[in-house]
């Protein structure tokens, strides 16, 4: 398995985030599968993986697992949280 550098590694966390924060609601909550995810960013399973490890350990979403009445599984409910809003925010004043 190839390492990616650290520049692809931040811009891919950059795009995960930012799809996520401005697919989210009011709360900073959105519903949606890595599928899709993987789907609108042109992101491989591995790399969404790899991300995701990434931001959540930094803080920047929260991941909340769902359930359908059977108890089978659904997609995921992610929350960006502060920390994650102002990586965007401060992201866009540097017009990356």
């Amino acid at each position: 398995m190839a390492r990616i550098s650290d520049a692809d590694m931040e811009a891919r966390k950059l795009k995960v985030v930012r799809y996520l924060y401005e697919s989210s609601d009011q709360r900073g909550a959105v519903v949606v599968s890595r599928a899709r995810m993987m789907h609108d960013l042109r992101l491989s399973p591995a790399q969404l993986r790899a991300v995701f490890a990434h931001i959540e350990k930094a803080g920047m979403i929260r991941t909340f697992p769902r359930y359908a009445e059977n108890g089978g599984r659904c997609e995921n409910e992610y929350y960006v949280t502060s920390r994650g809003v102002n990586y965007v925010r401060l992201s866009r004043s540097r017009n990356l």
